[in-house]
């Protein structure tokens, strides 16, 4: 475990050192083993998350009949993602360029299914025409974002009043780095976009799954 810690720190500075072993970008940062035995895609994604990658991740609705094992030495984050989302897994992987920010080298990266961004009906690319969010606390406000956007505010309400009032939206975890009271005002953006943004500025990761109930919508932190 100390080694672990050791090699992720040496690597880490090389990154902040800008070291030709990476070139300054957190994607070629090498990891010297990655392995995951057995796993879903969320927990394949948690131990990339050890390097300090930002994760949005939408999971597929079969995720539970889904299992990876990997072993990679010496790989880049990039070359690990590439990985994680070949074959028949139903993933793919793009890395998010801040649209507030666009010179930024700050990195999200969205692991979703195949056709994630042309699904017109999912609600993930729902555009948002302007929200106003003030005091962001990410893990506990993806526990009420039907009540923050209005967009999904009208949605919700559509759904209770078709006999569901007591659904609700789980929001579960906390960011490494705590919570930050920040405010922000967002403008036609989509919903995925607007979670990276937040992410950007929080260094929370977070995910989206739909579930079975009257709402079938549910956003946490990990």
């Amino acid at each position: 475990m100390q080694f672990c810690k050791l090699m992720r720190l040496t690597a880490l500075l090389f990154l902040i050192g800008g070291g030709p072993a990476v070139g300054g970008d957190l994607l070629d940062l090498v990891v010297p083993v990655y392995q995951v035995r057995d796993a879903s895609m969320k927990e394949a994604l948690e131990e990339l998350r050890e390097w300090g990658l930002l994760v949005g991740f939408e999971e597929l609705s079969t995720e539970s009949d889904r299992r990876i094992s990997i072993t990679l030495y010496g790989a880049s984050i990039r070359s690990i993602l590439d990985a994680l989302t070949s074959g028949q897994r139903g993933y793919r992987w793009q890395r998010y360029q801040s649209r507030l920010s666009p010179g930024s080298d700050l990195v999200i990266v969205n692991i979703m299914p195949v056709h994630a961004l042309e699904d017109g009906q999912s609600v993930m690319n729902l555009k948002v025409r302007e929200f106003k969010w003030s005091n962001i606390r990410p893990s506990i406000d993806l526990l009420r974002l039907h009540e923050l956007v209005p967009e999904l505010r009208s949605l919700y309400r559509e759904v209770a009043a078709a006999g569901s009032a007591g659904s609700r939206i789980f929001g579960v975890g906390k960011s490494p780095l705590g919570d930050f009271a920040i405010s922000a005002v967002f403008r036609n953006l989509t919903l995925r976009e607007i979670l990276n943004e937040v992410s950007l500025r929080t260094g929370t990761s977070w995910t989206y799954e739909r579930t079975s109930s009257p709402w079938p919508h549910r956003w946490r932190t990990f």
